[in-house]
């Protein structure tokens, strides 16, 4: 039983491994856009989808945290781009 028993945790090992390096990654981006001066708080990054967040990344410029704050729904700015 035990010689079996890392086939069965391998997959969730996996799972948890790449799940920690997207979160590291994301909160890498949040500095970014805290930086930017675009959110107040590092975790509203889990707010925005993945692609505005893109857009957002690649256009910072064009964006001001005016524009996000007066969103009550971060995944509403593609419309104003």
């Amino acid at each position: 039983m035990l010689k079996y028993f890392h086939y069965r945790e391998s997959p969730k090992y996996y799972i948890i491994y790449v799940i920690s390096k997207i979160r590291k990654l994301l909160l890498n981006r949040a500095n970014i856009l805290l930086e930017k001066n675009l959110i107040d708080d590092i975790n509203e990054i889990f707010k925005i989808k993945i692609d505005t967040l893109v857009t957002i990344l690649e256009n910072g410029e064009k964006f001001k945290k005016e524009h996000i704050l007066k969103i009550k729904d971060f995944m509403k700015i593609q419309r104003l781009y």
